[in-house]
């Protein structure tokens, strides 16, 4: 839908053309005094240059620094006390386990249950197919 418009509009493309040709050649150029104050400006906004690190083999050595490093790497002291704390739970639940679970452990392991034997039909979903016989 063009609302009664023409929609090639070469001849005013042509036009606008010549008018952006003539501003290109007569493009006013900043004066050294407005370039000056933004360098100056630039410079003002500027932050001091960082010092450089040290990593010399002294640093390395002194006591702590393989711990810093490691807890770098895992993200900070937050994600190395969750990760301390998630490992001390598992050794607590290694060492005393739960008595459900210690009791499936066992059984599992041992093999002295026969699950075939135990499962009737019906033990699963088929026992609401049976209430619905009944």
């Amino acid at each position: 839908m063009n609302w009664g418009m023409k929609m090639n509009m070469d001849d005013d493309d042509k036009e606008l053309d010549l008018f952006f040709a003539a501003a290109k050649e007569d493009a006013p150029l900043p004066s050294a005094e407005l370039l000056k104050r933004i360098e100056a400006d630039a410079e003002a906004l500027m932050e001091p240059p960082a010092q450089p690190v040290k990593d010399d083999a002294a640093d390395r050595a002194r006591p702590g620094a393989v711990i810093r490093d490691i807890v770098a790497a895992l993200g900070g002291w937050p994600a190395a006390a969750g990760l301390a704390s998630a490992a001390l739970a598992g050794v607590w639940i290694g060492i005393n386990p739960p008595d459900s679970f210690n009791d499936f452990t066992t059984t599992y392991l041992t093999g002295s249950v026969d699950y075939t034997e135990t499962l009737d039909y019906g033990f699963g979903f088929e026992a609401a197919l049976l209430e619905d016989d009944a």
